[in-house]
């Protein structure tokens, strides 16, 4: 099976954040997940954030403090398996 999720980027560490207050205002929405990671030399911490907003999956990612906030978004596509993601990004 096939799935789309919205990918959004957020500056700042505001991520988790961002997922709470939809989650908090709008209807049929919630923070289902949040897995945070630690890499790099400064041992920053680095959010992944799975919600849903009004029924709508989102995956929100802390892009840093350079990153600054902008109209752009991206899909994020999950397939069953290499060759249907093959097939898919052609057609």
């Amino acid at each position: 099976m096939t799935s789309v999720r919205t990918h959004l980027w957020f500056g700042n560490d505001k991520a988790v954040e961002a997922a709470h207050f939809y989650a908090e205002h709008i209807p049929g929405s919630s923070v289902d997940k949040v897995t945070t990671a630690r890499s790099g030399p400064d041992d920053r911490v680095a959010d992944v954030v799975e919600f849903t907003v009004a029924g709508h999956p989102v995956v929100g990612l802390n892009a840093g403090p350079h990153f600054h906030l902008d109209e752009a978004f991206s899909f994020y596509l999950s397939v069953e398996d290499r060759r249907r993601s093959t097939t898919t990004g052609t057609s």
